[in-house]
């Protein structure tokens, strides 16, 4: 399981990265004459002779890049310093601080900032000495250093094969719906397509009778410009200058896939938060739970409908004998449906297919105001469902059923 706090880290360090060049702004490079020939010597001569003792905390999204390699890196570099005035955007970044306390580093530390892009080789150096007002900067053209900044954002590629391919569909279906999603939301996202990083299993829980299996999975997507990219919620540009955490549900859970089920949901990337790891075991099989069932509630309008001041209403046929069922939500249902259900197929583990028609829709369903729907029951198979979209944008369908053991209203995913 990944370590949350981690996790946590490296997420805040990315939205930094966001606000500071990852959309393609210039790292924040001045004229030459801003910064003088003494200020350049300062920093080189840093450069030059800083050892690995020296570096006593260095932020990154990854743990690729030690002391002892940075420091000899900027050893090397800093005899490729150029008299260039200005970098390209800047993608990739890097902190390391010389000074300060693990309760907190400030930018009062003495500290260098790198900022790199997709240019080759060129590298900002920025260098905060305390007791300066100003960072001494300058550009560098340097592949050791290039290398060792961009390659800390190497995405890890690990793919469990057999049951990628059991869910293949699933995860290729999710990842272009991501990319339509992508180029509908911003008209122009940048993004050419995708592919799948990894995808491995992370967990099992079991919970009564029921086995839920837990994969991580990363899928990226591919862009030819990076400029035109909406970058936004931690977002980045990975070592190979494809789009990482565009996808924000990063885990995909099977429920009782021991019996050939695919009932899925993707879930968000804080699954596991919690104070330690018993908290976090606990609060993610709770929160898997919650995500297998409906966000939306069926009850018999004649006891439920007390509870609330209004309501719309609709009726979907006029036949005897009527039965009246109340739709509610404790919180906003986005593209909410009522259908008209046929049955089309039962598989030898008794696993339905239907079609189906719409009769209704709203495009939210709100708690305050519950849909009051008229129908008839015709038989034991279920005639009418309802579908909508869940928090994750996943369409999740339901036949509405009655209980043969006690009459309550069912809700059956199919």
């Amino acid at each position: 399981m990944k370590k949350l706090f981690a996790f946590v880290l490296s997420l805040t360090f990315l939205f930094l990265i966001v606000g500071c060049g990852a959309q393609g702004d210039t790292s924040p490079s001045e004229d030459a004459s801003d910064t003088d020939s003494g200020a350049a010597e300062i920093l080189i001569e840093r450069m030059k002779t800083i050892k690995a003792d020296d570096l006593i905390y260095i932020t990154a999204i990854s743990d690729r890049v030690s002391a002892k390699e940075l420091a000899s890196a900027l050893n090397e570099a800093a005899a490729h310093g150029t008299d260039r005035a200005e970098a390209g955007p800047s993608y990739y970044s890097l902190e390391a601080y010389l000074t300060g306390s693990p309760e907190g580093y400030s930018s009062e530390d003495e500290h260098f900032t790198f900022f790199a892009g997709l240019e080759d080789n060129m590298v900002e150096v920025l260098y905060h000495k305390p007791g300066n007002e100003e960072d001494m900067r300058m550009l560098f053209d340097d592949e050791t250093l290039y290398r060792l900044i961009r390659n800390n954002y190497r995405t890890e590629t690990k793919i469990d094969q057999e049951d990628y391919e059991k869910y293949r569909e699933i995860l290729t279906d999710r990842m272009e719906n991501s990319l339509q999603i992508s180029k509908e939301g911003t008209g122009a996202s940048g993004f050419t397509g995708y592919e799948l990083a990894s995808f491995y299993k992370e967990n099992t829980f079991t919970d009564g009778e029921d086995t839920y299996v837990v994969y991580e999975w990363n899928p990226v997507f591919t862009t030819d410009d990076p400029d035109r990219v909406l970058w936004a919620g931690g977002m980045y540009l990975d070592a190979d200058a494809r789009v990482c955490a565009f996808e924000q549900y990063t885990y995909f859970v099977v429920k009782n896939p021991d019996t050939g089920s695919q009932d899925h949901r993707f879930l968000f990337w804080d699954l596991y938060f919690g104070e330690d790891e018993a908290a976090a075991q606990k609060n993610a099989l709770l929160r898997i739970r919650q995500a297998f069932e409906s966000d939306v509630r069926a009850q018999w309008a004649e006891k439920a409908l007390s509870s609330f001041s209004d309501h719309d209403e609709f009726t979907a046929d006029e036949a005897e004998p009527q039965s009246q069922i109340l739709f509610s939500v404790e919180h906003d249902i986005k593209d909410f449906k009522f259908l008209a259900l046929q049955l089309e197929d039962v598989d030898e583990d008794g696993r339905v297919t239907f079609s189906s028609t719409e009769l209704y829709s709203e495009d939210t369903l709100t708690p305050d105001r519950p849909l009051l729907v008229k129908l008839t029951f015709f038989g034991l198979i279920p005639n009418y469902g309802i579908s909508y979209v869940d928090e994750s944008g996943m369409t999740r369908n339901y036949a509405v059923s009655i209980s043969g053991e006690n009459g309550a209203l069912l809700l059956i995913e199919f």
